[in-house]
């Protein structure tokens, strides 16, 4: 029975193996004779089989970790989900009360307070005076420079608007603001209802999310974790690993990313249309507002300059003034060339690619690393294993002092002991045995 699971999202540990047969290898008597006797070979099968049983374990440690780590992918997916969401909103938001300050300030401009008494007396527009009389600011400025300045710098005011047009453009450019913001208002409710939208579906779509995971999510290394018992029950198996091993990795690479874009599109891909939805009129909104900006100040400079260049300025942003530099979208007519900030949309949605995802890229990059670290394991089995003149003098040195002190026959006892504890230590590992045997026959 099949008993291992896997949640991909864990990074195995790190595979340590040297080519050079270190001092763990020799750490007791039976280590030292047997990576003498196998030039290194057994130190290496030890390391081996470490690393596996460190791989096994963790498999089924996976397993344990499995649904929590599933709710926290879902639970990423789906606060990114209502993080763009918010964001979409905000923006939304923003742009209604600018819609709403412009308007506000373009009825003001175009309904100025009745100044009374001292203060009316004492108010002065000074280009209105410029106006009226051109030659009062060259004039003021003429004792001030030289006479060839003065008389180079004498240019013609700018001309003045006539006010009649001044107050026909100023009222019919607060109607179009006032225009903007109610209009505003029924494109804000279209995003918002998208908005809402969205949420909604995440919601409905975590349920399925967290089934997919628990019905599927745990298949891809199972097969793995049976095989990676299996070659613990069979050491000799260690330079060959099991090709089914090598077909659940590689099933395990291709599997579980797609997996896991499955989980977070289950939770993501329809919230992700509803947003792009709410999106189209948030950038309208955006729009509005800022056109509606843009002729709340340009009202503000015709109606404190009184000047022909400010009017025309005003009229180019009215859209029955130029009707061939117009866009129409919602039933809302815009001047072109003026638009709002997009940056943070484009970022809210950015963020629900699936691959994009924190948790979803990170544990993508462990799977990945999985496979990379037992293709080095692949390799390093392959490695030749050699070990150094101290570990050659140890094994020699340990074997001597078992036999120190004994007579000759004491020694072919002791001899015999050692070789009949031998075919216990390595009773699964014929080959180790048969040098280990052979070395004790030799040695000491």
């Amino acid at each position: 029975m099949r008993r291992f699971k896997f949640a991909p999202w864990v990074l195995v540990l790190s595979l340590s193996i040297s080519s050079v047969a270190n001092a763990g290898c020799c750490d007791d008597f039976w280590s030292c004779v047997a990576t003498v006797a196998t030039a290194g070979v057994s130190c290496q099968v030890q390391q081996l089989i470490d690393t596996i049983k460190a791989l096994s374990v963790t498999v089924n440690v996976l397993f344990n970790d499995m649904k929590t780590r599933t709710a926290d992918i879902i639970n990423d997916a789906k606060n990114q989900v209502v993080q763009s969401a918010e964001d979409i909103k905000q923006e939304r938001e923003k742009a209604l009360a600018d819609l709403g300050n412009a308007a506000n300030s373009a009825h003001s401009i175009n309904n100025p307070p009745i100044l009374t008494g001292p203060l009316a007396a004492t108010k002065v527009n000074t280009s209105a005076v410029a106006a009226v009389n051109p030659a009062v600011a060259p004039v003021a400025l003429a004792p001030q420079m030289p006479n060839a300045i003065a008389k180079s710098s004498m240019q013609l005011p700018p001309a003045p608007a006539d006010p009649a047009a001044v107050k026909a453009a100023l009222k019919q450019a607060e109607t179009y603001v006032q225009d903007l913001k109610t209009k505003g208002a029924t494109v804000s409710d279209d995003a918002a209802a998208a908005e809402r939208r969205a949420r909604d579906a995440v919601l409905r779509h975590v349920v399925l999310a967290n089934k997919i995971a628990l019905d599927i999510g745990l298949q891809p290394l199972k097969l793995l974790g049976e095989g990676l018992v299996d070659l613990l029950t069979h050491p000799e198996r260690i330079f060959d690993p099991s090709a089914q091993i090598e077909a659940d990795l590689r099933r395990m690479s291709q599997e579980v990313p797609a997996l896991l874009d499955r989980i977070g599109n289950e939770v993501t891909e329809e919230a992700a249309r509803e947003l792009e939805l709410a999106q189209g009129p948030t950038k309208q909104l955006l729009d509005q507002a800022a056109v509606a900006r843009s002729v709340s100040d340009a009202m503000q400079k015709v109606a404190s300059s009184k000047l022909q260049l400010d009017l025309e300025g005003l009229n180019r942003l009215l859209p029955n003034t130029a009707p061939q530099k117009v866009s129409v979208l919602r039933g809302v007519t815009l001047p072109v060339g003026i638009a709002g900030r997009r940056e943070i949309l484009a970022s809210a949605l950015g963020r629900l690619e699936v691959t994009k995802l924190p948790l979803i890229a990170k544990h993508r990059a462990s799977v990945s690393s999985v496979v990379t670290q037992w293709d080095k394991f692949k390799l390093q089995t392959k490695a030749a294993v050699t070990i150094d003149a101290s570990t050659d003098q140890k094994a020699t040195s340990q074997v001597s002092q078992a036999y120190r002190g004994k007579s000759k026959t004491e020694i072919e006892k002791k001899r015999q002991e050692l070789i009949e504890e031998a075919k216990r230590r390595f009773a699964k590992d014929p080959k180790t045995l048969e040098k280990v045997t052979r070395y004790l026959e030799t040695h000491g």
